[in-house]
């Protein structure tokens, strides 16, 4: 692994942290919730404040949704939780993704919200590292 390995590495890491940075202040008003694409057609996750969740209106939500939903209730004891879930048994599958922002966040609903914009950004930072290890021709 050589010196621009590192380099694109840190650009790359630099880089998906400021366009998050700006998104995050600009785009989602400081709301976390923002990145998550948050809909108000299924109900909202137990531990989710709706007065400070970034809400879009006339939406279902997206897959970041149901993440969110799972990382902050990992073992469904809520009833809400499955409630808010569009498809439990096929949203349960994939738990790799909100069990690691569940432990990355301490448990804490507070914190797992960051924890999982986190691991997105590791990752983005972690596949440039990966791709520059190979050699190119």
């Amino acid at each position: 692994m050589g010196f621009m390995n590192l380099k694109w590495t840190g650009i790359a890491a630099t880089a998906s942290f400021a366009v998050a940075a700006l998104l995050f202040v600009v785009t989602f008003d400081g709301k976390i919730t923002g990145f998550f694409r948050i809909g108000d057609v299924l109900p909202l996750s137990p531990f989710v404040e709706e007065a400070s969740a970034k809400i879009i209106h006339g939406e279902v939500g997206y897959d970041g949704q149901m993440f969110l939903t799972i990382a902050l209730d990992p073992t469904l004891d809520h009833p809400g939780t499955i409630a808010a879930l569009d498809n439990p048994k096929y949203r349960y599958k994939r738990i790799a993704y909100p069990l690691a922002g569940y432990v990355l966040g301490l448990g804490r609903p507070a914190f797992i919200p960051y924890a999982l914009v986190a691991l997105n950004l590791i990752c983005i930072a972690g596949l440039v590292l990966i791709v520059g290890m190979f050699p190119i021709g």
